[in-house]
Protein backbone atom coordinates (compact mmCIF):
# COMPACT_ATOMS: atom_id res chain seq x y z
CA UNK A 1 0.00 0.00 0.00
CA UNK A 2 1.00 3.62 -0.42
CA UNK A 3 0.17 6.11 2.32
CA UNK A 4 -0.40 8.95 -0.14
CA UNK A 5 -2.77 7.12 -2.47
CA UNK A 6 -4.52 4.45 -0.38
CA UNK A 7 -7.55 5.14 1.81
CA UNK A 8 -6.06 4.51 5.25
CA UNK A 9 -6.96 7.60 7.32
CA UNK A 10 -10.28 7.38 9.24
CA UNK A 11 -12.21 10.66 9.33
CA UNK A 12 -15.60 12.07 10.32
CA UNK A 13 -17.68 14.54 8.33
CA UNK A 14 -19.94 17.29 9.66
CA UNK A 15 -23.03 15.13 9.07
CA UNK A 16 -21.53 12.37 11.22
CA UNK A 17 -20.44 10.10 8.40
CA UNK A 18 -17.35 7.99 9.15
CA UNK A 19 -15.11 7.02 6.25
CA UNK A 20 -11.53 6.22 5.25
CA UNK A 21 -9.66 8.54 2.91
CA UNK A 22 -6.32 9.13 1.24
CA UNK A 23 -4.48 12.30 2.37
CA UNK A 24 -5.27 14.20 -0.84
CA UNK A 25 -9.01 13.89 -0.13
CA UNK A 26 -8.99 16.17 2.96
CA UNK A 27 -10.70 18.98 1.01
CA UNK A 28 -13.47 16.82 -0.45
CA UNK A 29 -17.02 18.02 0.24
CA UNK A 30 -16.01 21.33 1.82
CA UNK A 31 -19.15 23.05 0.57
CA UNK A 32 -21.65 20.28 1.30
CA UNK A 33 -20.40 17.93 4.02
CA UNK A 34 -16.82 18.80 4.96
CA UNK A 35 -14.47 16.47 6.79
CA UNK A 36 -14.15 17.95 10.26
CA UNK A 37 -11.76 15.62 12.10
CA UNK A 38 -9.51 12.61 12.05
CA UNK A 39 -11.47 9.82 13.71
CA UNK A 40 -8.95 7.11 14.56
CA UNK A 41 -9.73 4.23 16.94
CA UNK A 42 -7.23 5.55 19.53
CA UNK A 43 -6.48 9.06 20.77
CA UNK A 44 -2.73 8.74 20.19
CA UNK A 45 -3.42 7.59 16.62
CA UNK A 46 -5.63 10.65 16.06
CA UNK A 47 -2.90 12.95 17.35
CA UNK A 48 -0.23 11.24 15.24
CA UNK A 49 -2.36 11.34 12.07
CA UNK A 50 -3.08 15.03 12.61
CA UNK A 51 0.67 15.63 12.77
CA UNK A 52 1.22 13.39 9.72
CA UNK A 53 -1.14 15.50 7.61
CA UNK A 54 0.40 18.77 8.83
CA UNK A 55 3.84 17.35 8.02
CA UNK A 56 2.71 16.30 4.56
CA UNK A 57 1.30 19.75 3.79
CA UNK A 58 4.47 21.40 5.13
CA UNK A 59 6.59 19.09 2.97
CA UNK A 60 4.66 19.14 -0.28
CA UNK A 61 2.43 22.21 -0.17
CA UNK A 62 4.12 24.88 1.96
CA UNK A 63 3.21 28.46 0.96
CA UNK A 64 5.99 30.75 -0.17
CA UNK A 65 4.62 33.87 1.51
CA UNK A 66 2.03 34.77 4.12
CA UNK A 67 -0.16 36.20 1.38
CA UNK A 68 -0.20 32.74 -0.23
CA UNK A 69 -1.10 31.21 3.11
CA UNK A 70 -4.04 33.59 3.50
CA UNK A 71 -5.33 32.95 -0.01
CA UNK A 72 -5.14 29.18 0.45
CA UNK A 73 -6.92 29.39 3.82
CA UNK A 74 -9.82 31.28 2.23
CA UNK A 75 -9.83 29.33 -1.04
CA UNK A 76 -8.74 25.75 -0.30
CA UNK A 77 -7.18 23.66 -3.08
CA UNK A 78 -9.18 21.04 -4.91
CA UNK A 79 -8.37 17.42 -4.05
CA UNK A 80 -6.78 17.00 -7.49
CA UNK A 81 -4.30 19.80 -6.73
CA UNK A 82 -3.28 18.15 -3.48
CA UNK A 83 -3.00 14.78 -5.21
CA UNK A 84 -0.64 16.26 -7.79
CA UNK A 85 1.49 17.96 -5.13
CA UNK A 86 1.73 14.83 -2.98
CA UNK A 87 2.54 12.55 -5.94
CA UNK A 88 6.07 13.96 -6.10
CA UNK A 89 6.82 12.24 -2.80
CA UNK A 90 4.85 9.03 -3.34
CA UNK A 91 7.95 6.84 -3.58
CA UNK A 92 8.84 7.70 0.02
CA UNK A 93 5.48 6.55 1.36
CA UNK A 94 5.27 2.93 0.26
CA UNK A 95 4.34 0.71 3.19
CA UNK A 96 4.73 -3.02 2.98
CA UNK A 97 7.15 -5.91 2.38
CA UNK A 98 9.21 -4.12 -0.27
CA UNK A 99 11.93 -1.78 0.93
CA UNK A 100 12.07 1.08 1.62
CA UNK A 101 8.90 1.10 3.71
CA UNK A 102 7.49 4.05 5.64
CA UNK A 103 9.27 4.55 8.98
CA UNK A 104 10.77 1.04 8.88
CA UNK A 105 14.50 0.38 9.06
CA UNK A 106 15.98 -0.04 5.58
CA UNK A 107 18.49 -2.76 6.45
CA UNK A 108 17.23 -4.46 9.59
CA UNK A 109 17.10 -8.24 9.41
CA UNK A 110 16.43 -10.90 11.97
CA UNK A 111 13.78 -13.06 13.55
CA UNK A 112 10.41 -11.47 14.24
CA UNK A 113 10.44 -11.96 17.99
CA UNK A 114 8.23 -9.13 19.21
CA UNK A 115 4.42 -9.38 19.42
CA UNK A 116 2.71 -6.69 17.38
CA UNK A 117 1.13 -5.22 20.54
CA UNK A 118 4.59 -3.87 21.39
CA UNK A 119 4.02 -1.07 18.88
CA UNK A 120 1.41 0.36 21.23
CA UNK A 121 3.03 2.67 23.73
CA UNK A 122 1.03 1.51 26.75
CA UNK A 123 1.63 -2.21 26.06
CA UNK A 124 3.47 -4.07 28.85
CA UNK A 125 7.16 -4.58 28.14
CA UNK A 126 9.12 -7.80 28.04
CA UNK A 127 10.28 -7.67 31.65
CA UNK A 128 6.75 -6.87 32.85
CA UNK A 129 5.41 -9.90 31.01
CA UNK A 130 8.23 -12.14 32.28
CA UNK A 131 7.49 -11.23 35.89
CA UNK A 132 3.68 -11.33 35.44
CA UNK A 133 3.29 -7.69 36.45
CA UNK A 134 0.83 -6.72 33.70
CA UNK A 135 -1.85 -5.88 36.27
CA UNK A 136 -3.63 -2.88 34.71
CA UNK A 137 -2.80 -3.23 31.01
CA UNK A 138 -3.14 -6.91 30.21
CA UNK A 139 -1.25 -8.92 27.63
CA UNK A 140 -3.06 -10.62 24.78
CA UNK A 141 -5.46 -7.79 23.99
CA UNK A 142 -3.93 -7.07 20.57
CA UNK A 143 -2.57 -10.03 18.60
CA UNK A 144 -3.15 -9.01 14.99
CA UNK A 145 -3.60 -5.66 13.26
CA UNK A 146 -4.36 -4.61 9.71
CA UNK A 147 -1.74 -2.70 7.65
CA UNK A 148 -3.65 0.56 8.11
CA UNK A 149 -3.47 0.29 11.90
CA UNK A 150 0.15 -0.85 11.67
CA UNK A 151 1.00 2.40 9.85
CA UNK A 152 -0.82 4.42 12.52
CA UNK A 153 0.87 2.53 15.36
CA UNK A 154 4.34 2.83 13.85
CA UNK A 155 3.80 6.55 13.20
CA UNK A 156 2.53 7.16 16.76
CA UNK A 157 5.47 5.25 18.22
CA UNK A 158 8.10 7.16 16.23
CA UNK A 159 6.45 10.51 17.03
CA UNK A 160 6.08 9.81 20.77
CA UNK A 161 8.88 7.27 21.31
CA UNK A 162 9.46 6.87 25.06
CA UNK A 163 12.49 5.35 26.72
CA UNK A 164 12.63 1.71 25.71
CA UNK A 165 15.67 0.31 27.46
CA UNK A 166 19.36 0.62 26.67
CA UNK A 167 19.89 2.25 23.29
CA UNK A 168 16.20 2.43 22.35
CA UNK A 169 16.02 6.12 21.50
CA UNK A 170 13.31 8.61 22.34
CA UNK A 171 11.57 10.89 19.87
CA UNK A 172 13.18 14.07 18.60
CA UNK A 173 11.29 15.90 21.37
CA UNK A 174 12.05 13.31 24.06
CA UNK A 175 9.82 10.57 25.39
CA UNK A 176 6.13 11.43 25.26
CA UNK A 177 6.26 15.04 24.01
CA UNK A 178 3.46 17.56 24.38
CA UNK A 179 1.95 18.79 21.11
CA UNK A 180 0.02 22.06 20.82
CA UNK A 181 -1.91 22.70 17.60
CA UNK A 182 -3.91 25.70 16.49
CA UNK A 183 -7.62 25.04 15.87
CA UNK A 184 -10.47 27.20 14.63
CA UNK A 185 -13.37 27.99 16.93
CA UNK A 186 -15.25 24.72 17.61
CA UNK A 187 -18.45 24.53 15.60
CA UNK A 188 -17.57 27.52 13.41
CA UNK A 189 -17.74 27.52 9.62
CA UNK A 190 -13.97 27.11 9.43
CA UNK A 191 -13.87 24.24 11.92
CA UNK A 192 -12.97 21.68 9.26
CA UNK A 193 -10.05 19.31 9.05
CA UNK A 194 -8.54 21.26 6.16
CA UNK A 195 -8.72 24.67 7.85
CA UNK A 196 -7.44 23.30 11.15
CA UNK A 197 -4.51 21.63 9.43
CA UNK A 198 -3.68 24.74 7.43
CA UNK A 199 -3.53 26.85 10.60
CA UNK A 200 -0.44 24.81 11.51
CA UNK A 201 1.41 25.15 8.23
CA UNK A 202 4.21 27.74 8.08
CA UNK A 203 5.78 29.39 5.09
CA UNK A 204 8.78 27.42 3.85
CA UNK A 205 11.13 30.20 4.93
CA UNK A 206 9.70 30.38 8.46
CA UNK A 207 9.82 26.62 8.88
CA UNK A 208 13.38 26.29 7.58
CA UNK A 209 14.50 29.02 9.95
CA UNK A 210 13.58 27.03 13.07
CA UNK A 211 16.35 24.40 13.07
CA UNK A 212 18.07 22.09 10.63
CA UNK A 213 19.98 22.61 7.39
CA UNK A 214 17.71 23.37 4.42
CA UNK A 215 20.63 22.69 2.02
CA UNK A 216 20.46 18.98 2.96
CA UNK A 217 17.49 18.46 0.68
CA UNK A 218 17.94 15.01 -0.82
CA UNK A 219 15.01 12.67 -0.23
CA UNK A 220 17.00 10.45 2.14
CA UNK A 221 18.00 13.53 4.15
CA UNK A 222 14.32 14.35 4.71
CA UNK A 223 12.85 10.85 5.07
CA UNK A 224 15.25 8.76 7.21
CA UNK A 225 13.78 5.39 6.18
CA UNK A 226 15.11 5.90 2.63
CA UNK A 227 18.72 5.52 3.82
CA UNK A 228 20.64 3.20 6.14
CA UNK A 229 20.06 4.08 9.79
CA UNK A 230 22.29 6.71 11.32
CA UNK A 231 23.21 4.51 14.28
CA UNK A 232 24.11 5.94 17.67
CA UNK A 233 26.17 3.17 19.27
CA UNK A 234 29.81 3.64 20.31
CA UNK A 235 30.84 3.97 16.68
CA UNK A 236 28.02 6.33 15.70
CA UNK A 237 27.07 9.95 16.26
CA UNK A 238 23.97 11.81 17.46
CA UNK A 239 21.77 13.51 14.89
CA UNK A 240 21.82 17.28 15.45
CA UNK A 241 20.20 20.16 13.53
CA UNK A 242 23.46 20.45 11.58
CA UNK A 243 23.03 16.91 10.25
CA UNK A 244 19.55 16.95 8.74
CA UNK A 245 16.94 18.92 6.82
CA UNK A 246 14.42 20.91 8.93
CA UNK A 247 11.62 18.59 7.79
CA UNK A 248 13.25 15.75 9.70
CA UNK A 249 11.54 17.31 12.75
CA UNK A 250 8.32 15.88 11.30
CA UNK A 251 9.72 12.64 9.85
CA UNK A 252 12.22 11.66 12.54
CA UNK A 253 12.69 7.91 13.07
CA UNK A 254 14.40 7.13 16.41
CA UNK A 255 13.33 3.46 16.55
CA UNK A 256 14.78 0.72 14.35
CA UNK A 257 11.79 -1.49 13.51
CA UNK A 258 10.93 -3.95 10.78
CA UNK A 259 7.44 -5.42 10.61
CA UNK A 260 7.01 -9.09 9.76
CA UNK A 261 5.31 -8.91 6.39
CA UNK A 262 6.06 -12.56 5.55
CA UNK A 263 3.89 -14.23 8.16
CA UNK A 264 0.55 -12.46 7.95
CA UNK A 265 -2.80 -14.15 8.43
CA UNK A 266 -6.46 -13.55 7.70
CA UNK A 267 -8.78 -12.50 10.50
CA UNK A 268 -10.24 -9.55 12.37
CA UNK A 269 -8.08 -6.55 13.29
CA UNK A 270 -7.98 -6.31 17.07
CA UNK A 271 -8.00 -2.50 16.95
CA UNK A 272 -10.61 -1.65 14.30
CA UNK A 273 -12.72 -4.82 14.30
CA UNK A 274 -12.53 -4.98 10.50
CA UNK A 275 -11.92 -8.13 8.48
CA UNK A 276 -8.46 -8.27 6.94
CA UNK A 277 -6.62 -10.74 4.71
CA UNK A 278 -3.14 -9.82 5.95
CA UNK A 279 -3.03 -9.20 9.69
CA UNK A 280 0.42 -8.35 11.04
CA UNK A 281 1.35 -10.22 14.20
CA UNK A 282 4.99 -9.45 14.93
CA UNK A 283 8.06 -7.35 14.28
CA UNK A 284 11.76 -7.15 15.01
CA UNK A 285 13.63 -4.24 16.50
CA UNK A 286 17.19 -3.22 17.30
CA UNK A 287 18.56 -0.57 19.60
CA UNK A 288 20.87 2.36 18.91
CA UNK A 289 18.79 3.98 16.22
CA UNK A 290 19.01 7.69 15.41
CA UNK A 291 19.67 9.73 18.54
CA UNK A 292 18.30 13.26 18.09
CA UNK A 293 20.26 15.75 20.16
CA UNK A 294 20.94 19.47 20.07
CA UNK A 295 18.88 22.61 19.61
CA UNK A 296 15.93 21.18 17.69
CA UNK A 297 12.91 23.53 17.84
CA UNK A 298 9.93 21.47 16.80
CA UNK A 299 7.16 23.77 15.48
CA UNK A 300 4.34 21.90 17.23
CA UNK A 301 5.70 21.94 20.79
CA UNK A 302 6.11 24.66 23.42
CA UNK A 303 9.49 24.94 25.13
CA UNK A 304 10.65 26.10 28.54
CA UNK A 305 14.04 27.56 29.28
CA UNK A 306 16.65 25.53 31.15
CA UNK A 307 20.38 25.53 31.80
CA UNK A 308 20.74 23.33 28.72
CA UNK A 309 18.72 25.68 26.52
CA UNK A 310 15.07 25.35 25.38
CA UNK A 311 13.51 22.05 26.49
CA UNK A 312 10.20 20.76 25.07
CA UNK A 313 7.24 20.45 27.41
CA UNK A 314 6.02 17.00 28.41
CA UNK A 315 2.65 16.23 30.03
CA UNK A 316 2.86 15.63 33.77
CA UNK A 317 0.54 13.96 36.29
CA UNK A 318 -2.54 16.09 36.75
CA UNK A 319 -3.19 16.73 33.09
CA UNK A 320 -3.23 20.02 31.24
CA UNK A 321 -5.15 22.48 33.44
CA UNK A 322 -5.46 26.19 32.75
CA UNK A 323 -2.31 26.86 34.79
CA UNK A 324 -0.42 26.36 31.50
CA UNK A 325 -2.46 28.85 29.50
CA UNK A 326 0.05 31.72 29.57
CA UNK A 327 2.96 29.51 28.56
CA UNK A 328 1.15 27.72 25.74
CA UNK A 329 -0.26 30.92 24.25
CA UNK A 330 2.89 33.03 24.46
CA UNK A 331 1.46 35.92 26.47
CA UNK A 332 4.36 35.58 28.84
CA UNK A 333 7.36 34.58 26.75
CA UNK A 334 9.69 34.89 29.74
CA UNK A 335 7.92 31.85 31.21
CA UNK A 336 8.21 29.67 28.12
CA UNK A 337 8.40 29.68 24.35
CA UNK A 338 5.12 28.75 22.66
CA UNK A 339 5.02 26.39 19.71
CA UNK A 340 6.08 28.08 16.49
CA UNK A 341 2.63 27.52 14.96
CA UNK A 342 1.07 29.37 17.90
CA UNK A 343 3.57 32.23 17.62
CA UNK A 344 2.81 32.45 13.92
CA UNK A 345 -0.90 32.75 14.62
CA UNK A 346 -0.16 35.63 16.98
CA UNK A 347 1.34 37.40 13.95
CA UNK A 348 -1.54 36.40 11.67
CA UNK A 349 -4.39 37.17 14.05
CA UNK A 350 -5.08 40.75 13.00
CA UNK A 351 -5.50 39.64 9.40
CA UNK A 352 -7.30 36.35 9.86
CA UNK A 353 -9.24 36.45 13.13
CA UNK A 354 -12.36 37.58 11.30
CA UNK A 355 -12.53 34.30 9.38
CA UNK A 356 -11.65 31.96 12.25
CA UNK A 357 -13.53 33.35 15.26
CA UNK A 358 -11.84 32.72 18.61
CA UNK A 359 -9.17 30.13 17.82
CA UNK A 360 -8.23 27.37 20.25
CA UNK A 361 -5.09 25.47 21.17
CA UNK A 362 -5.42 21.70 21.16
CA UNK A 363 -2.81 20.29 23.55
CA UNK A 364 -2.22 16.56 23.88
CA UNK A 365 0.33 13.89 24.69
CA UNK A 366 1.34 10.97 26.87
CA UNK A 367 2.39 11.41 30.48
CA UNK A 368 5.37 9.04 30.48
CA UNK A 369 7.40 7.71 33.39
CA UNK A 370 10.39 6.39 31.46
CA UNK A 371 8.92 3.37 29.62
CA UNK A 372 5.55 3.48 31.40
CA UNK A 373 2.61 5.36 29.92
CA UNK A 374 0.76 6.74 32.94
CA UNK A 375 -1.96 8.59 31.05
CA UNK A 376 -2.95 10.29 27.81
CA UNK A 377 -4.02 13.91 28.28
CA UNK A 378 -5.84 16.36 26.03
CA UNK A 379 -7.11 19.90 26.51
CA UNK A 380 -8.75 22.52 24.31
CA UNK A 381 -7.86 26.08 25.34
CA UNK A 382 -9.42 29.23 23.82
CA UNK A 383 -6.83 31.70 22.58
CA UNK A 384 -8.40 35.03 23.46
CA UNK A 385 -6.52 38.13 22.38
CA UNK A 386 -6.78 41.65 23.77
CA UNK A 387 -5.89 44.29 21.20
CA UNK A 388 -5.75 47.42 23.34
CA UNK A 389 -3.73 46.31 26.36
CA UNK A 390 -2.35 42.74 26.08
CA UNK A 391 0.21 43.34 28.85
CA UNK A 392 -2.48 44.25 31.37
CA UNK A 393 -4.52 41.26 30.22
CA UNK A 394 -1.55 38.92 30.81
CA UNK A 395 -1.00 40.39 34.27
CA UNK A 396 -4.64 39.80 35.19
CA UNK A 397 -4.60 36.23 33.85
CA UNK A 398 -1.44 35.50 35.80
CA UNK A 399 -3.13 36.76 38.98
CA UNK A 400 -6.06 34.40 38.36
CA UNK A 401 -3.70 31.45 37.87
CA UNK A 402 -1.44 32.23 40.84
CA UNK A 403 -4.41 32.70 43.14
CA UNK A 404 -5.89 29.37 42.02
CA UNK A 405 -2.55 27.71 42.74
CA UNK A 406 -2.54 29.26 46.24
CA UNK A 407 -6.08 28.11 46.98
CA UNK A 408 -5.35 24.61 45.71
CA UNK A 409 -2.46 24.34 48.16
CA UNK A 410 -4.40 25.63 51.19
CA UNK A 411 -7.29 23.30 50.32
CA UNK A 412 -4.92 20.33 50.25
CA UNK A 413 -3.39 21.38 53.58
CA UNK A 414 -6.83 21.80 55.16
CA UNK A 415 -7.99 18.36 54.04
CA UNK A 416 -4.85 16.70 55.36
CA UNK A 417 -5.42 18.55 58.61
CA UNK A 418 -8.97 17.18 58.77
CA UNK A 419 -7.90 13.61 57.99
CA UNK A 420 -4.77 13.13 60.07
CA UNK A 421 -3.72 13.83 63.64
CA UNK A 422 -0.24 14.71 62.39
CA UNK A 423 -0.75 15.89 58.78
CA UNK A 424 2.91 16.77 58.33
CA UNK A 425 3.88 13.12 58.84
CA UNK A 426 1.11 11.70 56.66
CA UNK A 427 2.38 9.71 53.71
CA UNK A 428 0.70 9.07 50.42
CA UNK A 429 -0.06 11.00 47.27
CA UNK A 430 -2.87 13.53 47.75
CA UNK A 431 -2.25 15.42 44.50
CA UNK A 432 -5.75 14.38 43.42
CA UNK A 433 -7.04 17.20 45.65
CA UNK A 434 -5.32 19.99 43.73
CA UNK A 435 -5.93 18.21 40.41
CA UNK A 436 -9.65 18.15 41.14
CA UNK A 437 -9.62 21.78 42.20
CA UNK A 438 -8.00 22.87 38.92
CA UNK A 439 -10.55 20.87 36.94
CA UNK A 440 -13.43 22.32 38.96
CA UNK A 441 -12.22 25.88 38.35
CA UNK A 442 -11.71 25.55 34.59
CA UNK A 443 -15.15 26.79 33.56
CA UNK A 444 -14.91 29.75 35.94
CA UNK A 445 -11.45 30.61 34.61
CA UNK A 446 -12.49 30.86 30.97
CA UNK A 447 -15.69 32.70 31.90
CA UNK A 448 -13.65 35.33 33.78
CA UNK A 449 -11.18 35.46 30.90
CA UNK A 450 -14.00 36.38 28.53
CA UNK A 451 -15.09 39.12 30.91
CA UNK A 452 -11.54 40.49 31.02
CA UNK A 453 -11.40 40.59 27.23
CA UNK A 454 -14.72 42.44 27.08
CA UNK A 455 -13.58 45.03 29.62
CA UNK A 456 -10.08 45.64 28.30
CA UNK A 457 -11.21 45.88 24.68
CA UNK A 458 -14.38 47.82 25.51
CA UNK A 459 -15.16 51.52 25.63
CA UNK A 460 -15.17 53.24 29.05
CA UNK A 461 -16.03 56.74 30.19
CA UNK A 462 -12.83 56.95 32.20
CA UNK A 463 -9.85 54.96 33.40
CA UNK A 464 -11.53 54.75 36.79
CA UNK A 465 -14.57 53.10 35.20
CA UNK A 466 -12.33 50.45 33.61
CA UNK A 467 -10.54 49.86 36.90
CA UNK A 468 -13.87 49.42 38.66
CA UNK A 469 -15.01 46.87 36.07
CA UNK A 470 -11.73 44.95 36.44
CA UNK A 471 -12.09 45.02 40.21
CA UNK A 472 -15.56 43.51 39.93
CA UNK A 473 -14.08 40.62 37.92
CA UNK A 474 -11.38 40.05 40.53
CA UNK A 475 -13.90 40.00 43.35
CA UNK A 476 -16.07 37.57 41.38
CA UNK A 477 -13.05 35.30 40.86
CA UNK A 478 -12.26 35.43 44.59
CA UNK A 479 -15.83 34.40 45.37
CA UNK A 480 -15.58 31.50 42.90
CA UNK A 481 -12.29 30.31 44.39
CA UNK A 482 -13.74 30.31 47.90
CA UNK A 483 -16.97 28.62 46.87
CA UNK A 484 -15.26 25.81 44.96
CA UNK A 485 -12.70 25.21 47.70
CA UNK A 486 -15.30 25.03 50.49
CA UNK A 487 -17.49 22.71 48.42
CA UNK A 488 -14.60 20.31 47.79
CA UNK A 489 -13.58 20.44 51.46
CA UNK A 490 -17.10 19.57 52.57
CA UNK A 491 -17.24 16.78 49.99
CA UNK A 492 -14.00 15.10 51.08
CA UNK A 493 -13.49 15.98 54.75
CA UNK A 494 -15.96 13.31 55.83
CA UNK A 495 -15.29 10.88 53.00
CA UNK A 496 -12.81 8.72 54.90
CA UNK A 497 -13.16 5.86 57.37
CA UNK A 498 -16.11 6.81 59.60
CA UNK A 499 -14.60 5.59 62.86
CA UNK A 500 -11.42 7.61 62.24
CA UNK A 501 -13.30 10.87 61.71
CA UNK A 502 -12.77 13.61 64.27
CA UNK A 503 -15.50 16.31 64.11
CA UNK A 504 -13.39 18.75 66.10
CA UNK A 505 -10.41 18.29 63.81
CA UNK A 506 -12.64 18.76 60.75
CA UNK A 507 -14.17 21.94 62.22
CA UNK A 508 -10.74 23.36 63.04
CA UNK A 509 -9.48 22.62 59.53
CA UNK A 510 -12.60 24.21 58.05
CA UNK A 511 -12.07 27.39 60.08
CA UNK A 512 -8.39 27.55 59.09
CA UNK A 513 -9.34 27.14 55.45
CA UNK A 514 -11.84 29.99 55.73
CA UNK A 515 -9.18 32.23 57.26
CA UNK A 516 -6.73 31.44 54.46
CA UNK A 517 -9.35 32.02 51.77
CA UNK A 518 -10.05 35.47 53.19
CA UNK A 519 -6.53 36.17 54.38
CA UNK A 520 -4.01 38.80 53.32
CA UNK A 521 -1.80 36.50 51.23
CA UNK A 522 -4.55 35.58 48.77
CA UNK A 523 -5.99 39.09 48.71
CA UNK A 524 -2.53 40.47 47.90
CA UNK A 525 -2.14 38.03 45.00
CA UNK A 526 -5.47 39.25 43.63
CA UNK A 527 -4.68 42.90 44.22
CA UNK A 528 -7.66 43.33 46.52
CA UNK A 529 -5.78 44.91 49.40
CA UNK A 530 -5.70 43.59 52.95
CA UNK A 531 -7.91 46.00 54.83
CA UNK A 532 -11.02 43.82 54.85
CA UNK A 533 -11.34 41.58 57.90
CA UNK A 534 -11.53 37.87 57.36
CA UNK A 535 -15.07 36.60 57.39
Amino acid sequence: MNLLTNNWIPVRTRSGQHKWIAPWQITEGLKDDPIIAVDAPRADFTGALQQFLIALLQTAFAPERESNWKTTFSDPPEPAALKAAFSEFAAAFNFGPDRPSFMEDLELEGKSDKPIAGLLIEAPGGNTLKENKDVFVKRGQVNGICPEVAAMALLALQVNAPSGGVGHRTSLRGGGPLTTLMMNAPGSEKDTLWHNLWLNVLTAKSFNGLSGQASLNKSEQIFPWLAPCRVSDKTGDPTTPEDAHPLVMYWAMPRRIRLDWNNTQAGVCDVTGRECESLLTGYTTKNYGANYEGAWLHPLSPYHESDKGPMPFHPQPGGLPFRYWLGFTGYRENLSRPAAVVSQWQQRRDQFSSVAGVPHIWAFGFDMDNMQARCWYEALMPLHYVQQNPERFAERIQALIESADQVGRVLRAALKQSWFKRPGDAKGDVSFITDSFWQTMEGDFYAHMRRLVAVLDGEHDSEAAEDHALSDITVSWHVALKSRAIKLFDQWASAGYFEAEDPRRIATAHNDLQKNLNGPKLRKLLGLGTSRKAA
